[in-house]
């Protein structure tokens, strides 16, 4: 069955109502900043966009990743965690796949210290933080869901950071911003296609999703730019478009996220 990508927002105006969902827009030089609550769940999603090309600039993907930052150490405050947490990244994905490894990407950017925090000497300097890379479903045979469940339960962290490829609803936003949502991320949510949720009623800790839209649907793209009503066709509903420069878009992000990730955790910034 073919993978099925959603945009956190939209799927929280798909669970909450278009009417249901508060919004405020935030602009910070160039890049800008959507914050929406549900007002049924109280769940918050931010969308962070950039109006820079992060590719050779680094100062714009400094930018991006202090901001990023900012969010991650807000969410970290919401959820009441301590310099002390236990901090699970969940990077979903396939690696094989350029628009569909970011958490790939991410994964070998994080710097793992949950087997070193054990020691006294480290302790207070570095957080405690672990990595879990999981494939899809169609090349290991097994759900998301159920390998999160089962480390979760092994390992018992405070938090699962789940990191993965989104698709956006306006060519606009493709590789120019980063999701959150403390509501979770459920794979193919509202389409048909629903698989079993990471949230915290499933995983009963904190779940915080991370990800940036990559891909389009086809069907997107010509409903932006055409004037006139698009006829359903068979042959383009499920076709998924990626940006030509979809690598290097991945690759950025993913030193952003981790960027982020690494310096709000090990430099126990939660203020």
């Amino acid at each position: 069955m073919a993978r099925i990508y959603r945009e956190m927002v939209e799927d929280a105006v798909l669970s909450n109502g278009k009417y249901n969902v508060k919004t405020e827009n935030k602009y910070f030089g160039k890049i800008s900043v959507t914050f929406s609550e549900g007002k049924k769940n109280g769940h918050t999603y931010v969308t962070v966009t950039t109006r820079e090309d992060l590719f050779h600039n680094p100062e714009a993907k400094k930018r991006m990743t202090e901001e990023v930052k900012r969010h991650l150490a807000y969410y970290m405050k919401k959820m009441r965690l301590s310099p002390q947490s236990k901090i699970l990244v969940l990077c979903l994905g396939n690696e094989k796949i350029t628009a569909d490894s970011l958490g790939a990407n991410v994964a070998e950017r994080l710097l793992v210290t949950s087997h070193a925090y054990k020691d006294e000497g480290v302790r207070g300097r570095y957080g405690n933080l672990c990595l879990l890379k999981c494939g899809v479903s169609g090349t290991t045979g097994i759900e998301s869901f159920d390998v999160a469940l089962g480390t979760v339960k092994q390992v018992k962290p405070d938090m699962v950071i789940v990191v993965d490829t989104l698709a956006c609803s306006s060519v606009a936003r493709l590789g120019r911003t980063v999701q959150f949502s403390d509501g979770g991320i459920e794979p193919g949510g509202g389409v048909g296609n629903a698989k079993k949720s990471l949230t915290f009623d499933s995983l009963k800790i904190p779940v915080l999703a991370i990800g940036v839209p990559l891909v389009i649907y086809a069907t997107r793209i010509l409903s932006e730019y055409s004037s006139g009503k698009i006829k359903s066709d068979d042959d383009i509903k499920e076709l998924v478009v990626a940006a030509r420069e979809t690598d290097f878009l991945c690759q950025d992000f993913a030193d952003v996220i981790a960027g982020a990730v690494n310096g709000v955790v090990h430099n126990l910034v939660y203020s």
